[in-house]
């Protein structure tokens, strides 16, 4: 954020209502960037999408979404209250048609929402979802799933050196 500009305003009339509409103007460009911003946030909230599911078209928020699995070129979406559909798109393309930070790839075969998450098992690579779902995980995304949890990773840790655990007596 800038920090505020000392003004050295001259002693004119007209110069002072010249600094007032400069002002006035740069007033009105920072509200409209702050209105587009607040659109951009509000859509991704109130995101939802259409998935075509047994001849007719559901709309279905992007917020009751736990998990979307790959299946070939079909895709099982999970949903809360243990909702399923299966579609004939790719995980890519929802992938794209959901675009909200909270939907996470942790796999080539899953997007999960990343507040749904009840453990995190990382002796079988797995995540534990609401409703018992799970889904894995790859050591690649490992790192960037604990940082989206607020959690560091143990493993990329430096280690105490031999010699501080057994010093030499």
């Amino acid at each position: 954020m800038r920090t505020a500009q000392v003004l050295h305003l001259p002693g004119t009339e007209v110069s002072l209502q010249l600094e007032i509409d400069r002002l006035r103007h740069q007033l009105q460009i920072i509200q409209i960037k702050l209105d587009e911003m607040i659109h951009i946030h509000q859509q991704q909230i109130d995101k939802v999408i259409s998935v075509f599911v047994r001849g007719q078209y559901r709309m279905v928020h992007v917020s009751e979404i736990q998990m979307i699995k790959a299946m070939n070129n079909y895709s099982m979406i999970y949903l809360d209250g243990g909702a399923e559909l299966m579609t004939s798109r790719t995980l890519k393309y929802w992938e794209k048609q959901c675009a909200c930070d909270d939907l996470v790839r942790v796999h080539n075969s899953f997007l999960i929402h990343k507040h749904k998450i009840t453990a995190i098992q990382p002796d079988d690579c797995t995540i534990a979802l609401r409703n018992g779902l799970t889904a894995q995980y790859t050591r690649k995304s490992k790192t960037c799933l604990l940082l989206l949890l607020g959690q560091k990773d143990r493993t990329q840790e430096p280690k105490t050196p031999k010699s501080a655990l057994h010093p030499l007596v």
